[in-house]
């Protein structure tokens, strides 16, 4: 079964089918052998207008008509496009791959206006030079014959008076061309083709009913992917890495991103499942294309990048690809109309196409900078996140979102529980006295695992002398419920303190204590009657009143 890239080629690479459509230079027969840059061209503007479409339905009419004899369709019923591919109409990822088609096609449309020298076509402003120069040198001789040409000033007259009667059908004529030629290269002009396609290419071929479902049979078919990493990271889908501030979430997603691309065994100590990328000449290697959305970028995060390739000598990153916003470069998954120098999903695709990289992990760092202006509480970002999903899906990738947690510990990732839902794996941090514990909450299709994994930044040496750091492995990690229980014990210890400052500015009640931590403190009045009876254990406050109305103070002789 081709890839989608693959059917691109297939036909944007048919030389008679480009020849037939797109061949419009000179009145000469494009089949005879003509040179098109030989000086006998003769132009014909006629034919050179008619070849050419002038309006966004005469080129989505021509592109129908170059497109739709590779039996691509619109099936409004399924509101998607498909393709015939090897007998059997197959589902292409929605509008993704018709953009493509509408973006290839205007490459070439804008080759044909303003030329292409590697091809030996002339654009349209030679092309009318070459008309006036033929124009002109016939007539200019039957003036000078006829008498009413001479002198070398009314010859130049001549000339000129011509010249620009030709300029001022040029122009006229030309305006239409270039106008479309401006729209084209906007999502706009883009969109408006592919609504006029799927008009003209809608279609319910016979064939794409049997292949909506399913049979049992499908079992025996179809290819079975390993997770990417053992136990750990699906092969395709969109995943979630969150963590506090501080914690290292950059550098987990860069040493799992940088273990892919160089083809390493293992990340954590659980085997990577990868396969040979297309067209390499040895079986064994197994780097792969990673694309890294650096949506904070700049200088800490090429430091970052230096620090891992320290640690890893030998490893080959000729695969990785950076989106570094520091220099210009954003990505943004909202809705709204993308400033100048702001990438879309779609523009990303196109770029990546364009260039041939096909990656196997694409890590955005971080979410909230790609979500700007989207209520992270709302479905709206649930919303702005699917078509990032149905990228994934349709084209093996796995896709990694680095993200922050809310403001309350361990109740997951910031913002809308729909975004939760929606991932195929979620990866927690967590920092401890070590380093940093990551709990793997999510692995759609696998069981969680019991234990979480240990980490820690290692630093190493430049050849200059600085330091720079890389995430280093440190083993199983104990169960999430022992840290949480760790956590707790910690957070108590940081309570108890507070109190013991509270019982110094002189609040010696529960009630006291309560309100002068105030709301949001974790301090209510039976949070602190409990952390008060367990200072009195250690011995660390008193009772100097009755059990009935206790009035704490410091126990002078073990104050802590």
């Amino acid at each position: 079964m081709k890839t989608e890239t693959q059917i691109l080629n297939t036909i944007f690479n048919n030389e008679e089918l480009t020849d037939r459509t797109l061949a419009w230079v000179c009145a000469e027969s494009p089949f005879d052998g003509h040179t098109h840059r030989d000086e006998l061209c003769t132009y014909d503007t006629e034919t050179i207008y008619q070849r050419f479409p002038s309006s966004e339905l005469a080129f989505a009419d021509a592109l129908a008509r170059y497109i739709g004899a590779t039996n691509l369709v619109y099936v409004p019923a399924l509101e998607e496009w498909q393709i015939k591919d090897d007998g059997v109409y197959r589902s292409l990822s929605g509008d993704y791959f018709v953009h493509n088609c509408i973006r290839r096609y205007t490459k070439r449309f804008t080759q044909l206006l303003d030329g292409d020298e590697a091809k030996g076509t002339l654009g349209l402003y030679e092309a009318f030079k070459i008309e006036v120069r033929n124009s002109i040198a016939p007539r200019t001789q039957a003036g000078i014959k006829n008498g009413t040409l001479n002198s070398p000033e009314k010859i130049a007259d001549f000339e000129t008076e011509i010249t620009n009667e030709l300029w001022s059908e040029y122009k006229q004529q030309a305006s239409d061309f270039f106008k479309l030629k401006t729209s084209l290269h906007t999502e706009r002009g883009i969109k408006a083709i592919s609504n006029l396609l799927k008009s003209a290419l809608s279609e319910m071929p016979n064939e794409v009913k049997p292949s909506s479902f399913k049979k049992i049979d499908h079992l025996l078919t179809r290819k079975h992917q390993p997770l990417l990493v053992d136990g750990l990271i699906p092969s395709t889908g969109l995943g979630q890495i969150y963590g506090p501030s501080y914690t290292g979430k950059t550098f987990v997603a860069l040493d799992l991103a940088l273990s892919v691309c160089a083809g390493l065994d293992s990340w954590l100590g659980q085997k990577i499942h990868l396969e040979p990328k297309d067209g390499v000449e040895h079986p064994s290697d197994l780097t792969q294309d990673v694309l890294y959305i650096a949506a904070e970028g700049g200088q800490p995060f090429w430091d970052a990048v230096q620090g891992w390739k320290l640690a890893h000598p030998t490893a080959n990153l000729n695969g990785l690809s950076v989106f570094d916003a520091a220099e210009g470069n954003t990505v943004t998954l909202s809705e709204k109309t993308l400033p100048p120098g702001v990438y879309g999903l779609e523009d990303l695709q196109r770029d990546l196409n364009d260039a041939g990289i096909k990656p196997r992990l694409i890590v955005c760092d971080t979410q909230s900078q790609m979500t700007p202006n989207i209520d992270e509480n709302s479905t709206a970002l649930a919303h702005a996140l699917k078509p990032l999903k149905e990228w994934a899906d349709q084209e093996g990738i796995y896709i990694l979102l680095v993200h922050h947690t809310g403001k309350t510990a361990g109740v997951g990732p910031r913002g809308s529980s729909a975004q939760f839902a929606m991932m195929d794996s979620a990866i927690e941090l967590k920092p401890n006295t070590e380093g940093i514990q990551l709990f793997f909450e999510k692995i759609k299709g696998s069981p969680k695992p019991e234990h979480g994994y240990s980490a820690f930044l290692e630093n190493v040496m430049t050849t200059d002398g600085n330091q720079r750091a890389y995430l280093r492995h440190h083993g199983q990690a104990i169960s999430k419920e022992a840290q949480n229980q760790i956590d707790e014990s910690l957070m108590d210890d940081v309570k108890k303190n507070k109190i013991i400052r509270f019982i110094e500015e002189g609040n010696h009640s529960a009630s006291k204590i309560s309100d002068a931590a105030g709301k949001g403190s974790g301090l209510n009045r039976n949070k602190v009657n409990s952390l008060l009876r367990e200072l009195a254990s250690e011995d660390r406050v008193i009772n100097s009143g009755t059990p009935q109305s206790p009035v704490w103070v410091l126990n002078p002789e073990n104050v802590k």
